[in-house]
């Protein structure tokens, strides 16, 4: 067919996106074998899976810890993918909440919570006492977690 014809038939402009691909998808909540017993897959495993199957970002939140996080971002860096920093707290008195740092301040208030309320000398590793910050509010944004 001629590009110019008026009598041929109009062509629909291409789809930018497959029909069998969803809405984008970033796993928020995701452990790796740095939360003890709950967690197999190393970090920066973790982040290539995810790059695979299409997500558009992963989290990884490993329960009162933030050692995970070095390996992932890592490999969500060489793979141009976003890194949702977070991690698990288990406050003694309430349910366990997913945590996410939204920026560098949230990121160093994190790091702050779990070295106080989860120092060495606490048994079962349970948040049992953090203390508010100075400054302005912690920006994380929270959910719960079921389970220990």
């Amino acid at each position: 067919m001629e590009k110019n014809n008026p009598f041929a038939p109009a062509m629909p402009a291409p789809d930018p996106q497959p029909p069998s691909a969803g809405p984008p998808y970033a796993e928020l909540h995701c452990a790796s074998n740095f939360s003890f017993l709950r967690g197999a897959s190393h970090p920066e495993e973790l982040v290539r899976t995810a790059h695979a199957l299409g997500y558009a970002a992963i989290a990884i939140t490993d329960h009162a810890t933030l050692a995970g996080i070095v390996r992932a971002h890592g490999a969500a860096k060489d793979l141009g993918m976003p890194l949702v920093v977070g991690a698990v707290l288990e406050p003694v008195d309430a349910p366990s909440l997913v945590v996410w740092a939204v920026d560098r301040f949230g990121y160093a208030n994190l790091c702050r919570l779990l070295s106080e309320g989860y120092g060495a000398s606490r048994p079962r590793r349970r948040c049992d006492r953090p203390r508010p910050t100075t400054g302005r509010p912690t920006e994380a944004s929270s959910a719960g977690c079921r389970g220990p």
